[in-house]
Protein backbone atom coordinates (compact mmCIF):
# COMPACT_ATOMS: atom_id res chain seq x y z
CA UNK A 1 0.00 0.00 0.00
CA UNK A 2 0.99 3.43 -0.75
CA UNK A 3 0.04 6.72 1.06
CA UNK A 4 0.13 10.00 -0.57
CA UNK A 5 -0.15 13.01 2.00
CA UNK A 6 -2.72 15.21 1.19
CA UNK A 7 -0.80 18.62 -0.45
CA UNK A 8 -2.90 20.79 1.77
CA UNK A 9 -2.56 19.57 5.47
CA UNK A 10 -3.33 22.85 7.36
CA UNK A 11 -6.70 21.55 6.93
CA UNK A 12 -7.15 18.38 8.12
CA UNK A 13 -7.27 18.34 12.21
CA UNK A 14 -4.99 15.93 14.42
CA UNK A 15 -6.47 12.71 15.36
CA UNK A 16 -5.54 11.34 19.04
CA UNK A 17 -3.37 8.95 19.37
CA UNK A 18 -2.33 5.99 21.11
CA UNK A 19 1.64 5.49 22.04
CA UNK A 20 3.28 2.43 23.14
CA UNK A 21 7.38 3.02 24.33
CA UNK A 22 9.55 0.10 24.22
CA UNK A 23 12.47 0.63 26.04
CA UNK A 24 15.75 -1.87 26.50
CA UNK A 25 17.09 -1.89 30.21
CA UNK A 26 19.00 -4.54 29.55
CA UNK A 27 23.02 -4.43 30.54
CA UNK A 28 23.88 -3.33 27.26
CA UNK A 29 22.09 -0.53 27.75
CA UNK A 30 24.26 0.57 30.14
CA UNK A 31 25.63 4.46 30.14
CA UNK A 32 24.78 6.52 27.13
CA UNK A 33 22.78 4.48 25.44
CA UNK A 34 19.48 4.38 27.65
CA UNK A 35 20.27 7.97 28.70
CA UNK A 36 19.59 8.56 24.71
CA UNK A 37 16.70 6.41 25.08
CA UNK A 38 15.22 7.67 28.23
CA UNK A 39 15.58 11.46 26.64
CA UNK A 40 13.82 10.48 23.37
CA UNK A 41 10.74 9.11 25.46
CA UNK A 42 10.87 12.01 28.00
CA UNK A 43 10.99 14.84 24.56
CA UNK A 44 8.02 12.44 22.95
CA UNK A 45 5.69 12.70 26.07
CA UNK A 46 5.90 16.67 25.91
CA UNK A 47 4.41 15.87 22.39
CA UNK A 48 1.12 14.68 23.35
CA UNK A 49 -2.03 16.11 23.04
CA UNK A 50 -4.48 16.10 26.09
CA UNK A 51 -6.60 13.23 24.35
CA UNK A 52 -3.69 11.38 23.61
CA UNK A 53 -2.77 8.17 25.47
CA UNK A 54 0.64 6.30 26.07
CA UNK A 55 1.96 3.71 28.03
CA UNK A 56 5.65 2.41 28.61
CA UNK A 57 6.55 -1.07 28.55
CA UNK A 58 10.59 -1.28 30.08
CA UNK A 59 12.39 -4.77 29.24
CA UNK A 60 15.55 -6.64 30.05
CA UNK A 61 15.39 -10.34 31.55
CA UNK A 62 11.79 -9.28 32.72
CA UNK A 63 9.22 -6.68 31.25
CA UNK A 64 7.10 -4.26 33.26
CA UNK A 65 5.10 -1.27 32.65
CA UNK A 66 4.01 2.11 33.92
CA UNK A 67 0.21 0.78 34.12
CA UNK A 68 -2.09 -2.12 33.40
CA UNK A 69 -3.72 0.15 30.19
CA UNK A 70 -2.68 2.97 28.09
CA UNK A 71 -2.92 5.91 30.11
CA UNK A 72 -4.35 9.53 29.24
CA UNK A 73 -1.73 11.84 28.11
CA UNK A 74 -2.45 14.60 31.17
CA UNK A 75 -0.04 16.59 32.74
CA UNK A 76 -0.29 15.22 35.31
CA UNK A 77 -0.04 11.24 33.82
CA UNK A 78 2.96 12.36 31.83
CA UNK A 79 4.89 14.31 35.05
CA UNK A 80 4.48 10.57 36.58
CA UNK A 81 5.65 9.25 33.07
CA UNK A 82 8.61 11.09 32.92
CA UNK A 83 9.71 10.25 36.77
CA UNK A 84 9.25 6.61 35.65
CA UNK A 85 11.42 7.11 32.99
CA UNK A 86 13.81 8.98 34.70
CA UNK A 87 14.45 5.92 37.33
CA UNK A 88 15.06 3.49 35.25
CA UNK A 89 18.31 1.62 35.03
CA UNK A 90 20.31 -1.01 32.83
CA UNK A 91 20.73 -4.10 34.11
CA UNK A 92 20.07 -7.74 33.31
CA UNK A 93 19.99 -9.82 29.82
CA UNK A 94 17.94 -8.86 26.99
CA UNK A 95 15.16 -10.73 26.58
CA UNK A 96 12.99 -8.61 23.97
CA UNK A 97 10.03 -11.27 23.61
CA UNK A 98 9.55 -10.27 27.15
CA UNK A 99 9.03 -6.20 25.93
CA UNK A 100 6.44 -7.94 23.11
CA UNK A 101 4.54 -10.24 25.27
CA UNK A 102 3.84 -6.54 27.49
Amino acid sequence: MMLIPPAERGALERQPMEMVFVIDCSGSMGGEPIAQAKAAIVAALDQLGPDDTFQIIRFSSDASQLGPRPIAATDKNRRHAKRYVRNLHSGGGTMMIEGIKA
